[in-house]
């Protein structure tokens, strides 16, 4: 054994300066790399909120910023979607300020976890709650041009079952909204309620059931009544050597009444043609006012006329008027 102990040291010496040769060989090759930094690392649940407790901050919106460090080839390899799990634990949530540790695992022994940030997520909690909201029906859009909405739009089920976080239900209102841009009739369509707070903003974390109702915005046609000239039509010519010396009628105007794109452009009415052809005497007739499609008169009046055409020879010298 006197070979092993004989010039100990210079042998120990040996072995160190042999095992740093080999060491400077394998880290020039691959050496130690700097701290690296991984950001937005995604936070898993681990474990839910109580079922009576409503989480109103996401710990997803939370990303975690991690170091670590090890050799450059283990360092270049390391995928943290696959070695380093970040989890929190909602299970002993309490209503209000919670400030919840987060628990980080790293898979991969080859590289070092030296830190991570932020080590806790400071979460809001609120009780679980459930009430009726009357639904809030509104009509938007304009009618046809003959109609307009009558009343107020209205809602079935006027009411629905909100499910939510108790502070969101304090504030929420259910709206339900239809289009009648264009109709000339009653609609009713289904919509899906909206739950907005007071300032307009959805409220994602608030269920409603049912999530459509049946919204009905009542469209009647609007009536309009003008007066209106009517003017006969005559047909054809006296016989030769007479002509028309006067056209007396009445009424001279009528009060029709309909859809207001209807009537609001009539400016005259015209009747059934009378028939003069060969005339030599005067022409009394009674005839038919003719109405556009849609619009119609009010009794008394009753859509005829009387038109009396005054014919005269064309010799004949009419009377001269009375001195006043």
């Amino acid at each position: 054994m006197s070979w092993i102990t004989a010039n100990f040291n210079l042998k120990l010496l040996s072995l160190v300066i042999a095992a740093l040769a080999w060491l400077a060989v394998v880290y020039s090759g691959n050496p130690v790399a700097p701290p690296k930094t991984l950001t937005n690392i995604s936070i898993a649940r681990s474990a839910g909120p109580p079922a009576n407790l409503d989480l109103l901050t996401d710990p997803s919106a939370t990303k975690l910023t991690a170091t670590i460090d090890g050799l450059q080839s283990a360092v270049n390899a390391y995928r943290p979607d696959r070695s380093l799990h970040a989890s929190v634990d909602l299970s002993g949530l309490h209503a209000g300020h919670n400030s919840v540790p987060i628990a980080v695992q790293n898979l991969d022994s080859t590289v070092t976890l030296q830190d991570y940030k932020p080590t806790s997520i400071d979460l809001i909690a609120d009780v679980d709650q459930q009430q009726t909201v009357k639904v809030q029906a509104e009509a938007t859009g304009q009618p046809a041009g003959c109609c307009d909405k009558s009343g107020a739009p209205t809602a079935s089920p006027d009411s629905v079952s909100l499910r939510g976080p108790k502070s969101l239900l304090a504030q929420a209102r259910v709206i339900a909204s239809i289009d009648v841009t264009g109709k000339a009739a009653t609609v009713s369509l289904e919509a899906r309620v909206q739950i907005l707070d007071a300032r307009g903003r959805a409220l994602s974390q608030v269920t409603a059931t049912p999530p459509k109702v049946t919204v009905t915005q009542q469209i009647n046609l609007v009536k309009l009544q003008k007066v209106v000239a009517v003017t006969p039509t005559i047909s054809g010519a006296p016989a030769p050597g007479f002509r028309i010396t006067s056209i007396d009628y009445s009424p001279l105007t009528l009060d029709p009444s309909g859809a207001q794109n209807d009537v609001q452009n009539l400016t005259s009415l015209t009747t059934d043609a009378i028939e003069i052809s060969g005339a030599t005497a005067d022409v009394v007739r009674t005839v038919n006012v003719k109405l556009p499609a849609g619009v119609t008169l009010t009794p008394p009046e009753t859509g005829r006329i009387t038109v009396h055409i005054h014919i005269a020879s064309e010799t004949t010298t009419p009377s001269p008027s009375a001195s006043p």
